[in-house]
């Protein structure tokens, strides 16, 4: 109760900046829509359920004010952070209020719950069909995740997570029970290839900046050095650990230098959306393309992977996370830290806490780092 007061104030001194950032084309989508012309604004990349779905509203409430679309787009938000404490107390009670303060104040999501985009609804939708699977409503958990899809199309991707995880428990799947369950799922993949081969791609308005089947490891080196900054003190706890192993079992010292030999090839941010040094990501990502920039980058993104490796998850069943991360950001050219959003959701949800001192010094950095970013964000002064 006390982070959504806090976030409803955030979001008053917020709500009345100038259109920042993506969100003139939103509102410029929303706006479209809202004035009955159903044609897609140029610069919208992504299906538009979210604009649509503001343009009701605006209609209902008879203005197409930034500030209440604002508003709306906020309550998205809070619901989210609800929804996401509903799933933590059915997975992990004891630590349910700690991993939804983590969630709240997660830097990756943080300075865009006050704005319109699109990932407001889209986790929303996402985080609902996860919370009915684990009802076993399994007709309402594909219908809301048909909505995450038709929000931002590319959470298809985790569309194995939803249909496998009720018969990852090491017996012998049943297909009659699986096809029964998620037949809307199977639903979801035909419509969305029919929307690929309709719309020649998976992006809508910028298909240049978007290309299909671009095999890219940019986002997932990125996605590892926001894990080394985020959750520091976890990393630093694990690093005895960490020496302990490569010190017991030399191979794993091969396997990092190979890692990162690949890697130093690998990794490129040759997107030109990702030369602007307004972007704080962009100011990483340019002086991490050569020399010890680039080293020390990389070897931030290696800490976090052997930490992950240490990191134990509430069950076995929901290591699926990591090869669908893997798959969810090895295939976008754009470098962009909200494509590790549903990564990073659901690992908090997932994993297993550990020290109580370490864990809330993880919330703490969250909420530097945050409220650094809603800082900037509030006076205009960069992107993210």
């Amino acid at each position: 109760m006390l982070i959504l007061l806090l976030f409803i104030l955030l979001f008053k001194n917020i709500s009345l900046i100038p259109l920042y950032d993506d969100e003139s084309a939103h509102y410029g989508q929303i706006k479209l829509f809202y004035e009955g012309n159903y044609r897609v604004y140029e610069n919208i990349s992504v299906i538009p359920l979210y604009h649509l779905t503001l343009s009701w509203s605006a209609k209902i409430l008879k203005t197409d004010s930034v500030q209440i679309l604002r508003t709306v787009s906020f309550i998205f938000s809070l619901f989210s952070i609800i929804i996401f404490y509903k799933l933590s107390s059915l997975l992990d009670f004891n630590n349910s209020v700690l991993k939804t303060a983590q969630f709240a104040f997660l830097p990756v999501f943080f300075p865009y719950r006050f704005l319109l985009y699109v990932e407001n609804l889209a986790v929303l939708l996402l985080l609902i069909s996860l919370y009915f699977l684990f009802q076993k409503r399994f007709f309402f958990s594909s219908l809301f995740l048909l909505m995450t899809v038709a929000t931002k199309q590319i959470y298809i991707v985790w569309l194995p997570l939803f249909m496998l995880l009720p018969f990852i428990r090491g017996q012998t799947l049943n297909w009659k029970l699986c096809l029964r369950q998620n037949w809307l799922n199977f639903l979801t993949l035909l419509l969305f290839i029919i929307f690929m081969i309709a719309n020649r791609g998976v992006a809508i308005g910028t298909q240049s900046a978007h290309p299909d089947f671009f095999l890219s490891l940019g986002n997932l080196y990125w996605a590892l050095f926001l894990f080394f900054i985020l959750f520091l003190p976890l990393i630093l706890k694990t690093m005895p650990q960490i020496f302990f192993s490569l010190k017991k079992y030399p191979g794993l010292i091969l396997a990092a230098l190979l890692f990162l030999t690949v890697s130093w090839f690998a990794f490129h941010s040759s997107h030109p959306w990702n030369q602007f040094p307004e972007h704080l990501r962009n100011l990483v990502l340019m002086s991490a393309k050569q020399g010890i920039g680039k080293f020390l980058f990389l070897m931030a993104a290696i800490l976090a992977l052997l930490t992950l490796c240490f990191q134990s998850l509430l069950k076995r069943k929901y290591y699926i996370i990591y090869p669908l991360s893997i798959m969810s950001l090895a295939t976008i050219w754009l470098i962009e830290s909200r494509y590790a959003l549903p990564a990073f959701t659901f690992f908090l949800l997932f994993r297993r806490t550990g020290n109580k001192i370490i864990e809330i010094l993880i919330l703490c950095l969250f909420m530097i780092f945050s409220g650094y970013l809603y800082w900037g964000y509030l006076n205009q002064l960069f992107y993210f």
